[in-house]
């Protein structure tokens, strides 16, 4: 399933996430507005028609959105670098680690 929406950040984002099955296509507000204002005559914006536009531009051009990309699941508490901080300090000292 793929959502367009117009913000790459946010509880929203963070919750369709998730869903391996939900391809996410972030998109700048200015690119909406002037697709909107490409083929629409009026200037005002509101949530429906912003949506239509949206689906549109999804529809129609989708090779050229980019798809956004989840972060990489960030490392345990125990990580590494932590597990390893005592030997490095004793280095720094002088000390040999047996």
């Amino acid at each position: 399933m793929a959502v367009c929406l117009e913000q790459s950040r946010g509880a929203l984002v963070y919750m369709l996430s998730k869903y391996a099955h939900v391809v996410l296509f972030p998109v700048h507000p200015t690119t909406s507005a002037r697709y909107r204002r490409t083929f629409s005559t009026a200037g005002a914006s509101d949530d429906q028609g912003d949506t239509a536009w949206l689906l549109d531009l999804l529809l129609r051009h989708r090779e050229r959105l980019r798809r956004l990309q989840p972060d990489p699941p960030k490392p345990a508490c125990g990580s590494f670098w932590w597990r390893n901080a005592g030997a490095r300090w004793m280095r720094r000292r002088g000390r040999a680690i047996a």
